[in-house]
């Protein structure tokens, strides 16, 4: 089973990548652009276990996320 594990800071925590694009963006001139947030995406293949769900949350959960700044999801992903 494959899951797509997206990483993201939480909303109340500043962005600094995220507003240094936006400015670069808006001095290229794309002015209609208001907001952009920036996150990480890993793909995580679980195979031969009885719950591969809640090994890929762990996973999320324990390693991929600093959840004091950060919070994730978690999607499977059909092949």
């Amino acid at each position: 089973m494959k899951y797509e594990v997206r990483v993201q800071l939480k909303s109340n925590v500043l962005n600094v990548e995220a507003k240094e694009i936006l400015s670069s963006i808006k001095s290229q001139g794309f002015n209609s652009v208001t907001s952009l947030s920036t996150a990480k995406l890993f793909v995580i293949e679980v195979l031969n276990d009885n719950s591969p769900d809640s090994v890929a949350e762990e996973i999320a959960k324990n390693i991929l996320t600093n959840e004091v700044i950060e919070k994730f999801s978690i999607q499977k992903i059909n092949e």
